[in-house]
Parts: structure tokens; sequence; C-alpha cells
């Protein structure tokens, strides 16, 4: 079930509002799931709550990748169900622990290093041949591709950090105008994740209690 995002004050104003039904419900449009699961999902395709739970999703899908690909379980040189499985289960141990580090290892290398990786990669070879002669995992490789064609340097870029969607003085406002607002209403109201509103509110020692906003003193 769908109804207008006019009427329901998820949007300001829209140029078909005229045109539409001209009940105060406003219209409504209602959709068959079973019709299309991969279009018509029980959770509105683009809403926060789907993007959320897209990001599980490529996160799971990268660490396939790291699985399968960098540390070889596509190519195992071990055989059987056991140790397999336990091969794949310490992987996914040692995951999150590399990525904590791969990003500062892979801007370790020197410019150098990295052109001769390129180098390497430009005369044909695949990414299992610079790993085996050059020693540098397939995933760096990858990132220093991406960066070369982007910025056409292998130079390391300067992070900026945006500012947070959440400004103090604005979400206090909502939270005062809107007391019965839900995580899931703030995070849409201010176009971020139901996990960053959460971490605003407390960065601005506001916490709810049964439906209500409470302000922290001091």
């Amino acid at each position: 079930k769908y109804r207008c995002p006019a009427m329901t004050g998820k949007i300001k104003s829209c140029p078909y509002f005229y045109n539409c039904n001209k009940s105060k419900y406003g219209k409504t449009v209602y959709l068959r799931l079973a019709s299309d699961l991969r279009l018509l999902t029980p959770v509105p395709r683009d809403s926060v709550e789907w993007r959320e739970t897209y990001k599980l999703r490529t996160a799971s899908e990268r660490v396939n990748n790291r699985i399968l690909t960098d540390y070889q379980l596509e190519k195992p040189k071990r055989y059987g169900k056991m140790k397999l499985c336990t091969f794949a289960f310490w992987n996914a141990i040692a995951i999150p622990f590399y990525s904590r580090l791969s990003y500062n290892i892979s801007m370790a290398y020197s410019k150098d290093t990295r052109e001769l990786v390129m180098r390497y990669l430009a005369k044909g070879h695949t990414y299992e041949e610079a790993r085996e002669e050059l020693g540098v995992g397939i995933t760096t490789m990858k990132e220093w591709k991406k960066l070369l064609n982007e910025t056409g340097s292998l130079e390391q870029r300067s992070k900026q950090r945006s500012a947070s969607k959440y400004q103090s003085d604005s979400l206090e406002t909502y939270v005062k105008e809107h007391p019965d607002a839900t995580l899931k209403d703030i995070a849409e109201h201010f176009g971020g994740s139901i996990s960053g509103a959460h971490d605003a509110l407390a960065r601005a020692g506001i916490t709810y209690k049964k439906r209500a906003f409470l302000y922290r003193e001091g």
C-alpha cells in the first residue's frame, strides 16, 4: 500500500497534487508483491530501511570476494569438506582485522612500487600473476587501479570529511517539533541512516523514553 507522499507530509509539494484523487486521504495505490518479488519488495526500494539492509548484502559480497579471491578458496591447495570449512572459518575471522589495516597497508607502499605494479598489469599480466610475482594483494592492486583511473595519479588522496547531515541545532528543533518521531522518521527527514540518527542524538545529549525525548542536563 502506497499513499500520496504529499498528504502524509513526506514531501513539501507535488506538481501533480491537484491532478490526483481529491480525497482528503490522498491517492492510494495497492501493489501485489507476489507479481514481482524482485521489483516490488516488502521493504520499499530506496527507502532508508532498504538502503541499510542493502549495505549488509554488499558487505557480505565483499567478504565472499576476499575469501574466494584473495585467500584463494576458489583454487584451494587443500581438499576435504572439513579442511575447507576450517580454512574459510579462520579467514572470516581474520578479515575484520585485515580490513582495519588494509587502507594504511595499501598506501604504505611507495609510489614507485605502485607504478611498477601498474606497468606489470599493463603488459597483460593478470592480478593473480602480479600477486605471485610482486607480493601485493589483489584488492590492493584494484584500489590502485581505480585511483589511477579516477585521478590519473597514484598519489594518496587526502581525506575530506563531509559535514554531518545531523546539525545539532536543526536536530534539536526537529525533535522539539516532533516529540513522537522515531529514529526512522529522523533519518528520513535528514536523509541519513538510522544508526547515524542514533549517534547524533547521543552526541546532542538527547535520549527518548516511552516515546518522549529527554534532554541531558548540563
